[in-house]
């Protein structure tokens, strides 16, 4: 176990907000970063008092690669950090990235301080002396730091000094290097829709020097940007053209090499391309094709991804699921967590939908796949509650994550002019970048049709146009959108009856009308003195019957990858 210090100091904590004050904090450190834990001290001064004593920088950078733990390199950091520069950094960088025990990494978390010397160091040459960076050097500290996941407040300079120094170097990327960078900022959440736009711009034309393992990577790098709602709240239309290019040049230069992947990076084509609803069932089928004879070399994880890619994108492929296929074999000789059980359920509804011939789920992993699915816990958001607030004032009752016997779980379900409507209120996660939906929203949408659901989508932002200062004005503008919206799904036109709402047919109304109209004498002209104009009523109509209840459902669960990724570029 790592000592714990009683004076260890965590410099983030003195650092002004912004660059500046990270390069005054620097100026001012001068030579002496290491001294901010107690345990460089005494290290740093014996250095600093024998300079001669300083390895040559060919074999300091030998000594830090070939260290035999996280503690010696954090050691040679410490005895001859005056002398590193951004080699002997991205090395130190890379190094622990490989070495770091999963204790020490929960530790690197939780205690900054152990790292803000290097930490520091590292920001202040990216800062201060970026030309002097490589396009290597640059990559493989962004890809190690992702893979000890060193991110957050202590660690957003740092970052933004990797991202400052890429778009000067990306000409100079290889394609390892390009996958890396694209992985380690998906797998920290930091999705840059202008540096994504540059990354993929840079990649696009180049697809044919990326490994099989690396355009898998890419794919579900952009994938998991794609679906961040963080980018698609800032994501600027300018930047969706480039991606959408990768993804087309992805599938037309993945399938004449689909025979070098490996089962992993197959599964995470399919999972990619199936998350962003990119429609290209020749794609699809073709992985099919390439995966259905090699599902006996599959783990868990890509069965599930599979079977839900396909699902989503609605392509049958007996290679991999018909009678001569081992996908159900397979599937009942492994072991799964709830997550890849929500996906096996979907395919299973999905064969259920489909009516398909193949051989279903081995009964008691269909029995825990429906259960996990539907024991999924759902999380009503506040925009949700606002729906229903306004369905009350229109005098509707409504119920919130309804479930049906499929397991899904409706956010909120009504009646409107005697139609049962399910009403979906879609936050950001639920689309792309551009908005349009993702395959997991395409997936719950078209299986609800399918199973006898009338759906209305409502989306954010359409949501969000209707607020206005004055409470009143806004609930009325939310009645009359969500009255309109029902009226779109349900196909009817609607008028207040009483304390509710009624279907009305307007093309008999008109017929009748025209009818009596006909028989007035003020037909063709003014209506002579003392004859009455004919006042048409409503056809009566029984208000419409009171919604069934049910039991609240889960959301629909979007599958996620492994992401312990090699030095080689391995992906999610």
């Amino acid at each position: 176990s790592w000592p714990r210090q009683r004076h260890v100091h965590d410099p983030s904590r003195d650092v002004p907000a912004g660059v500046a004050g990270v390069v005054s904090c620097l100026e001012n450190a001068s030579d002496s970063l290491p001294r901010y834990c107690e345990q460089y001290e005494s290290v740093w001064a014996a250095a600093a008092a024998n300079s001669a004593a300083q390895p040559s920088p060919r074999m300091l950078n030998t000594r830090i690669a070939s260290a035999p733990s996280a503690r010696e390199v954090l050691r040679l950091h410490a005895e001859f950090g005056s002398t590193f520069n951004e080699v002997h950094l991205s090395t130190s960088w890379r190094r622990l990235s490989r070495l770091a025990t999963a204790p020490e990494r929960r530790l690197f978390q939780r205690e900054p301080a152990l790292l803000a010397p290097l930490r520091l160091q590292t920001t202040g040459s990216l800062l201060l002396l970026r030309r002097r960076w490589g396009a290597r050097a640059v990559a493989s500290t962004a890809h190690s730091l992702a893979k000890l996941s060193l991110h957050g407040e202590s660690w957003e300079e740092l970052w933004r000094g990797i991202t400052l120094a890429i778009p000067p170097l990306l000409s100079s990327f290889t394609a390892q290097a390009l996958a890396n960078t694209a992985w380690a900022y998906s797998r920290t959440g930091r999705a840059s829709p202008p540096l994504l736009h540059a990354l993929a711009s840079e990649a696009t034309p180049r697809l044919s020097e990326f490994k099989p393992q690396e355009l898998a990577s890419l794919a579900w790098s952009f994938t998991a940007c794609c679906r961040s709602a963080s980018a698609a709240s800032w994501c600027s239309d300018r930047h969706l053209p480039s991606m959408a290019a990768l993804f087309r040049a992805l599938s037309e230069a993945a399938p004449p090499r689909l025979g070098e992947f490996a089962p992993q990076g197959l599964a995470n084509l399919a999972w990619a391309y199936a998350s962003v609803a990119h429609e290209d069932a020749g794609f699809v089928a073709a992985l099919g094709c390439e995966s259905g004879p090699r599902l006996h070399t599959f783990n868990s994880q890509e069965l599930a991804n599979t079977a839900w890619a396909f699902a989503v994108a609605d392509v049958r492929s007996d290679e991999c699921f018909g009678p001569g296929a081992r996908f159900a074999e397979m599937c009942d000789r492994v072991e799964w967590n709830d997550k890849q059980l929500n996906q096996l359920h979907q395919w299973s509804l999905w064969r259920a939908e489909t009516g398909c011939e193949w051989p279903p789920l081995p009964p008691q992993l269909e029995r825990r796949s429906r259960a996990a699915f539907a024991s999924a816990q759902v999380h009503p958001s506040r925009m949700q509650r606002h729906v229903c607030y306004a369905l009350g004032s229109l005098g509707l009752p409504s119920q919130e994550e309804v479930r049906i016997p499929e397991g899904y779980s409706i956010d909120v379900a009504t009646e409107w002019g005697g139609v049962r409507v399910g009403i979906e209120v879609d936050g950001p996660s639920h689309f792309r970048t551009d908005r349009r939906p993702t395959g997991s929203t395409v997936l719950k949408r078209r299986q609800l049709r399918h199973f006898g659901w009338t759906l209305l989508s409502v989306p954010y932002w359409e949501w969000e146009a209707l607020r206005d200062e004055d409470r009143f004005i806004q609930r009325q503008m939310q009645c009359a959108y969500l009255a309109e919206a029902l009226d779109e799904a349900t196909g009817t036109r609607t008028t207040a009856s009483g304390d509710g709402w009624v279907a009305i047919d307007c093309t008999s109304l008109l017929d009748e009308a025209t009818a009596e109209l006909e028989d007035l004498p003020s037909f063709q002209g003014v209506a002579p003195s003392g004859t009455a104009t004919a006042r048409l009523e409503p056809p009566e109509l029984d208000p419409p019957p009171e919604p069934a209840t049910a039991a609240p459902e889960p959301a629909t669960a979007a599958p996620e990858e492994d992401a312990e990724e090699e030095e080689g570029g391995r992906g999610a």
